[in-house]
């Protein structure tokens, strides 16, 4: 009885997560239109999430997952605005995200040309040194879409990719040693990635974008 259970509840959280994605997707696009309608040309959706984490769904007549969730940030008369999304309820637009917004304006044309770069390192293989890429298949991410005067640019940033400093290297802490322990190879694209201006704007997202308060909408 018990795996028949499970069974069955699997593909429903599935059905359930897909469905509450796609009804988000839409109201994200729909701000985006009413943003462009409304002359504003600097607009960017960003979307954190967690591939292989568990959700925690909240039930009732229609079970959502709160922490499936976007954000649409925009520039009005030089002042940034931030509207979460999410699965479960409406939120107020909040003023907000200056850092953000000031990075933005003022490096536009070089954060549309960057691209975090894999974790590589190098090791000797039958006497030659060769270059290994490193992948794995849960990590955490932050994707960007920029709408910046009529253009739009995608920035999918991986950050194993972005905060890997070396071989087995797990970024999740912060607190971790800046040299790699005896034995371990350098990710030599390390430095690099963090020298992005896409980096400042994942710690700015971080730091102004999902610590702020938003308030339900009537």
């Amino acid at each position: 009885m018990k795996k028949l259970f499970l069974l069955i509840l699997f593909p429903l959280m599935s059905a359930l997560c897909s469905y509450g994605q796609m009804r988000l997707l839409n109201s994200v696009n729909d701000k985006v239109k009413t943003l462009k309608q409304a002359g504003v040309d600097t607009i960017v959706t960003y979307h954190p999430y967690c591939v292989g984490c568990i959700l925690i769904g909240i039930s009732g007549p229609d079970t959502c997952f709160q922490n499936i969730r976007q954000y649409v940030i925009w520039k009005h008369k030089g002042e940034g605005y931030v509207q979460l999304f999410d699965e479960c309820y409406k939120y107020q637009p909040q003023k907000g995200a200056d850092g953000f917004i000031a990075i933005l304006s003022k490096n536009a044309a070089l954060i549309v040309k960057e691209k975090i770069l894999p974790v590589e390192i190098e090791k000797k293989a039958k006497g030659k040194v060769e270059k290994f890429t490193i992948l794995i298949d849960h990590s955490d991410h932050r994707d960007f879409i920029f709408y910046l005067n009529g253009k739009m640019v995608e920035k999918r940033i991986d950050l194993f990719e972005l905060d890997s400093r070396w071989e087995d290297d797990n970024f999740w802490s912060k607190n971790q040693p800046s040299t790699p322990p005896p034995g371990k190879a350098v990710n030599i694209n390390y430095a690099k990635n963090q020298k992005t201006y896409l980096k400042k704007l994942v710690d700015l997202a971080e730091q102004e974008i999902e610590k702020m308060k938003f308030e339900k909408a009537p």
